[in-house]
């Protein structure tokens, strides 16, 4: 693999076994890092070919990973965390799963990640609620000479790795399922979440960008924030104003039920009227589906990524050359093919 140059540092772990790792990245220092201008990046499958699989037996004994995950009342987080907890029970490692109270959390997830740096735990994973919030935990960690790797959402830019999907990718995968239902010229709107962060900027610019070059036409932006009684609120009132709307894509899940809902409340059906598209392929989107509403998630696979995770953790930590970025796979499920995926 080319264009990982990084510095690598002998350390005892806490079990008094000697390992290789990693040092904080140049990286670190640059300001608006992104997966989307980030050139050292690999898909997760196309590593794995070249380096094989991990043998647990390989693994030193007692090894420790903390992680800090976002609120627990969103399904992909605790699926997340769940696909960890298989991956360290996998790889013969012990873990720690925190999770931020609410998604507004902020102070009280950095609380919870600080109070995880001193319980000094080998290697670290972490899922800041806004960009960059974890920073000052990371450097904490940096300065224990360990490894922080940024799992999955929001960014954090002095993360030694990134592990997790693309998120233009996942705005680009429910264009295209737009683009093979629509025409040219029909009208789409997005639902948005959180404005100004990466999550959010790279998803709706995947889905724009992508629609645009079919000639499907973005006709409203709508800033829900994630809340889903706005989110709810605002499809109703865009359909009202612009009853020509034909989709909406919503950056997660969450949202895309409740915009389901508001089209039934319309008088319209969203598995064949007007499309709702998410992200996330949480268990209540497969059952909105089921049940005549949401008509498509972009799964991340939360399990499979979060074992991802946990398995580059351990790479990174035994002196593993990792990627800066590791691109996870995402899957458009819709009523057509979702008993396929087991939810």
């Amino acid at each position: 693999m080319t264009g990982k140059a990084k510095k690598w540092i002998s350390v005892a772990m806490a079990a008094g076994i000697a390992v290789t790792m990693l040092s904080a990245p140049a990286m670190a220092e640059e300001e608006a890092w992104s997966v989307a201008t980030e050139t050292d990046k690999v898909s997760y499958e196309d590593y794995t070919a070249e380096v094989g699989e991990l043998n647990p037996a390989d693994i030193p004994e007692g090894v420790s990973i903390g992680v800090v995950l976002g609120e627990p009342t969103n399904e992909f987080w605790t699926t997340l965390g769940e696909g960890m907890e298989q991956g360290a029970e996998k790889y013969g490692v012990e873990i720690d799963v925190q999770y931020a109270s609410d998604a507004s959390d902020i102070s009280g997830q950095l609380g919870i990640a600080e109070a995880m740096v001193n319980q000094d735990y080998d290697v670290y994973i972490m899922s800041p609620l806004a960009d960059d919030t974890l920073s000052t935990a990371a450097d904490m960690i940096h300065e224990k000479g360990k490894i922080v790797l940024n799992s999955v959402s929001q960014v954090l830019s002095n993360a030694d790795v990134f592990v997790g999907a693309d998120q233009y990718e996942m705005g680009k995968a429910a264009a295209e399922y737009c683009i093979e239902s629509l025409q040219e010229g029909d009208k789409v709107a997005v639902v948005m979440g959180a404005v100004g962060t990466e999550v959010n900027t790279r998803r709706v610019e995947g889905f724009e960008e992508t629609c645009e070059a079919a000639d499907l036409v973005v006709a409203a932006e709508l800033p829900a924030e994630w809340d889903v009684e706005e989110a709810m609120n605002m499809t109703r009132d865009a359909l009202t104003t612009d009853p020509d709307i034909k989709a909406f894509f919503c950056v997660n899940d969450n949202m895309a039920i409740g915009v389901a809902e508001a089209v039934k409340g319309e008088g319209l059906n969203p598995q064949g009227d007007v499309l709702v598209i998410g992200v996330d392929g949480i268990t209540a989107s497969y059952d909105s589906m089921r049940e005549g509403g949401q008509t498509c998630s972009i799964d991340q696979n939360g399990l499979a990524a979060g074992e991802h995770c946990v398995e580059l953790a351990i790479r990174m930590l035994m002196g593993e050359e990792v990627n800066r970025c590791v691109i996870t796979s995402v899957t458009a499920v819709d009523y057509n093919n979702m008993e396929e995926y087991g939810k």
